[in-house]
């Protein structure tokens, strides 16, 4: 039997498979941007979840997918982003410095990100750099809107990837 492959669950796998040294748990979000905040929120209302929401990879939709032929397709996503939590007071300048978010949370983890999406067995792509993108950092200097939560961020955009669309069960 043949099954259509979402994308949406071939980027979580890839999340939960992560491990990055330094950080236990990477959470993952996917939605529209209200759908990611209101998420955000909920978990801000919760002992459970609220000093786990980052760092968060957040899948915005919708995920586009161009067809081409029985084997293999492309992935087209607008954003991911990936984000840590920062503090109001913290200069730009500092979340550089090798203690800082950019270089102890957001490379780790997107570095970590792009090699377990290409070990997927629906990516075709095998060498993460092949994974077209645009590349944005964002030191955040705004609260998310309805949190409190100041975030450093990279946002993925644009981001392209070759997969198989179908796979035997």
């Amino acid at each position: 039997m043949i099954t259509p492959l979402p994308i949406g669950k071939i980027i979580q796998d890839a999340v939960e498979a992560m491990s990055v040294t330094g950080i236990s748990n990477v959470n993952f979000e996917v939605g529209t941007i209200e759908q990611v905040i209101e998420e955000l929120v909920k978990k801000d209302n919760s002992k459970t979840y609220k000093d786990k929401k980052y760092p968060l990879i957040a899948l915005f939709t919708p995920i586009e997918v161009s067809k081409g032929g029985q084997t293999y397709g492309t992935a087209f996503v607008k954003r991911i982003t990936i984000a840590a939590l920062s503090t109001q007071n913290k200069l730009v300048k500092s979340r550089y410095s090798s203690e800082g978010n950019f270089k102890t949370i957001l490379y780790p983890c997107y570095k970590e990100f792009l090699e377990k999406l290409c070990e997927r067995e629906n990516v075709m792509e095998s060498d993460p750099m092949r994974i077209k993108h645009r590349l944005i950092e964002a030191p955040g200097v705004e609260p998310i809107p309805q949190t409190s939560d100041f975030v450093d961020c990279l946002h993925l955009d644009n981001f392209e990837f070759s997969i198989l669309q179908q796979s035997k069960c």
